[in-house]
């Protein structure tokens, strides 16, 4: 689900062409007719409904905008043009539908990115499958390489490459259980920018360690539970899992290595106008890690890749409160700690991040909330527009 800055991305592709999916296929209840009886308004009812699921099955072409506001990546857009249509084979209420899309954009760091997914399910709902096609060009600020210490004079870094994600999972039995298989593969190519030669001492050393192409290969396995009742804007509902993905030479890749994400969300009702979200997040990577995709502390207010490590854990809560009929205010906060080995846990660097933001509820978009979050963490200032949950 996170494999660090290559499939980012793609990551969000699929969550912006998902709130096309609720906008266009969210699920609305029928009222049945107990009585056997037909009259004219109820043919009616009947006979529009039936057009608009025909007219549903065909299909709908969906342009979603996404406003990118890291401090590392910069500030920039990214277009999405989805085309979704209805699973109309499947005999649950709640089966997402299939989904295909594209997506492009830059931002101010001259970044800029191109992504293809699709997404479809078979067997009611039982066979779920996931992949897409990516190709980066990020320039990007990195605080250490390996154990070089750049945290008082971060190096900018261009990474260049494309590569393909593929995901199957299944669902067990009845539950909200699901397992299943994925496989990664990528060509990355990394390189300082010239103009930065100058700065350092050590510019041999990092050349060494950064400039190169690297293959990725690797298989996974994912194990996850999702009783949400929206997967953009959740009220209420548990989501967790583990991840665990192997890349090997004998596969392609440049080198053996690791990666663990284990993660937990927990979205509990306070009261019918207080919210609150819980979350828990522990990566974990070993071997020969390409210093790009190792696990960063992924906390509002505090940049992309800034506080990296071989290892992070993180906590963090959200509280929501609506004061004005669908206009609520968030606050929030959490800590972090990226570490290279548990012995070196309690002397590393803590992240703490504490913010405000507002939210609008959409009901014509069946819920999903939009608006803007102001965060601070370990004095640096972020602010970022949201749509669906920021956690």
């Amino acid at each position: 689900m996170k494999c660090r800055i290559f499939y980012l991305a793609l990551v969000n592709l699929f969550i912006l062409l998902m709130i096309g999916n609720h906008a266009l296929y969210a699920q609305v209840p029928q009222p049945a007719d107990i009585t056997g009886k037909t009259n004219a308004m109820s043919h009616e009812k009947k006979k529009a409904s039936k057009d608009s699921t025909k007219a549903k099955s065909k299909g709908a072409f969906v342009p979603v905008p996404f406003i990118v506001t890291d401090q590392n990546f910069g500030y920039g857009a990214i277009l999405a043009l989805g085309y979704m249509h209805a699973n109309k084979n499947s005999d649950r209420k709640d089966t997402p539908p299939s989904v295909t899309g594209i997506a492009g954009g830059g931002t101010s760091t001259k970044s800029w990115t191109i992504g293809l997914m699709h997404s479809h399910s078979w067997n009611s709902d039982h066979l779920r499958y996931f992949g897409g096609l990516l190709y980066v060009n990020f320039n990007l600020d990195f605080y250490s390489i390996g154990s070089i210490d750049l945290s008082d004079h971060p190096i900018k870094i261009k990474i260049e490459g494309g590569g393909t994600m593929q995901r199957v999972t299944f669902r067990l039995k009845e539950s909200n259980f699901f397992i299943g298989p994925q496989y990664t593969f990528a060509k990355v190519t990394a390189g300082i920018h010239k103009d930065q030669d100058f700065i350092f001492d050590r510019i041999d050393t990092l050349r060494l360690a950064i400039n190169g192409t690297q293959f990725i290969s690797g298989i996974g396995l994912l194990f996850n539970f999702d009783s949400r009742d929206n997967t953009l804007s959740p009220n209420k509902g548990l989501y967790g899992g583990l991840e665990f993905n192997y890349n090997g030479q004998w596969m392609g890749s440049s080198s053996d290595y690791t990666e663990t994400d284990i993660y937990f969300y927990a979205y509990l009702p306070i009261t019918n106008w207080l919210y609150s979200i819980y979350h828990f997040d522990a990566q974990s990577s070993g071997g020969d890690v390409p210093f790009y995709l190792k696990p960063f502390v992924e906390l509002r207010g505090a940049p992309a890749l800034r506080y990296q490590g071989n290892n992070t854990l993180l906590l963090e809560a959200q509280f929501r409160g609506y004061f004005y009929k669908e206009i609520a205010l968030d606050v929030f906060g959490g800590i972090g700690n990226a570490f290279d080995s548990f012995s070196e846990f309690s002397s590393a660097q803590y992240v703490y991040n504490y913010g405000v933001g507002l939210r609008y509820k959409l009901k014509k978009a069946f819920g999903t909330r939009v608006g803007v979050d102001f965060a601070w963490a370990n004095g640096q200032f972020g602010w970022y527009i949201i749509i669906g949950t920021a956690i």
